[in-house]
């Protein structure tokens, strides 16, 4: 999708979305916005749990991130845009792909998405990739795209999410030798 959008059309960015997301109303708008606004070349939204860009990750970070208990997403959305707006937190680091908007122009200079890694371990490289040129990468703390974290993987059968992380981080650790082994999966968040 990356390289097709490249020889195609002349949208100005790229959004990456698993299929397993609900969107929220002006996700996209609020992304942009973000981006316009804190000159990231890549940006993501507040999610659910089990990922990087959830609440409960975020936390440490961002002490003052509002707790939600069964509330649906655009419950959720609308009460961070009115906490948050367009104010952002940058990551030193690494994205999660589930929902990510890229600039066009940083998509050109840093290519594709490594083929060797699929399911996981994508977004950690590519965003590496970013950084060493240069670029920054941002979460909007007013957008909100709900995740249904691992349910493809889940629908693969056990085991299958386990032995791809495993390659991930493998290969990962290999391509990246000059980065620490701890730094090499996750992000690192600076206010």
């Amino acid at each position: 999708g990356l390289l097709r959008s490249l020889s195609t059309g002349d949208a100005s960015h790229v959004v990456l979305l698993n299929n397993d997301v609900v969107v929220t109303p002006q996700w996209l708008d609020r992304l942009l916005g973000v981006m316009e606004t804190d000159g990231y070349a890549a940006v993501g939204p507040l999610t659910s749990e089990d990922n990087p860009h959830s609440l409960a990750a975020l936390r440490p970070a961002v002490a003052d991130l509002p707790t939600f208990n069964g509330e649906p997403p655009e419950h959720r959305a609308g009460k961070l845009w009115a906490q948050y707006g367009y104010r952002s937190l940058q990551s030193e680091n690494m994205l999660s792909f589930f929902c990510c908007l890229l600039k066009k122009a940083a998509v050109r200079e840093v290519g594709q998405l490594d083929e060797q890694l699929f399911c996981y371990g994508e977004d950690n490289d590519y965003c590496k990739r970013l950084v060493r040129k240069g670029h920054k990468l941002g979460i909007a703390l007013g957008a909100y795209v709900h995740h249904d974290h691992r349910v493809t993987a889940a629908s693969m059968g056990d085991g299958w999410a386990t032995a791809q992380q495993q390659k991930a981080v493998e290969y990962l650790k290999d391509k990246w030798k000059d980065i620490p082994a701890e730094a090499v999966v996750g992000p690192t968040w600076a206010n």
